[in-house]
């Protein structure tokens, strides 16, 4: 464990990856449900920023395994088996209960070039394809030094 002096906050290395690791195989337990999303996206071009090489999972973000009411059970899960096939159980086992948890799944893709228009064209097609729930959605290009954005970047909730 890390203290950092500037934030006073901790930050354990082991804890990271766990969660790291167990965010990404509970989008891989929902890869089924997120495809179309996934397609629809690929179809307009739009680039996965963190994940540039194609994954099977592209533009989903969620930080679930922060999750305290789950947070030791992901951790004991994960310490238990060698092989991950104790933290993919602990998923399959779970997926109904860890999606009504996952209240902060973020999409995120990088295109230049998206006007006003095709960005509400792409929150309506979302709207179809996404299922119940709250995304936070940055889809588009941010210039960080002007803080100026093209593209969609906004909540977006799906009853």
């Amino acid at each position: 464990m890390k203290g950092s002096p500037d934030s006073l906050s901790l930050n354990d290395t082991k804890e990271f990856i766990i969660t790291t690791v167990f965010d990404e195989l509970y989008l891989q337990a929902r890869y089924e449900e997120l495809a179309p999303t996934i397609d629809y996206l690929n179809s307009l071009g739009i680039e996965d920023p963190l994940r540039p090489d194609r994954e099977k999972i592209e533009y989903f973000r969620t930080n679930l395994g922060l999750n305290s009411q789950i947070n030791d059970e992901i951790r004991e899960a994960y310490k238990s088996g060698d092989d991950l096939e104790d933290l993919k159980t602990y998923i399959e086992t779970n997926l109904d209960k860890l999606t009504r948890l996952d209240t902060h799944i973020r999409i995120v893709g990088k295109k230049e070039g998206i006007d006003e228009k095709e960005a509400s064209e792409i929150e309506e097609e979302l709207k179809v394809l996404l299922t119940q729930g709250t995304y936070y959605i940055e889809i588009g290009v941010k210039d960080l030094s002007t803080g100026e954005s093209e593209g969609l970047y906004k909540m977006l909730k799906v009853p």
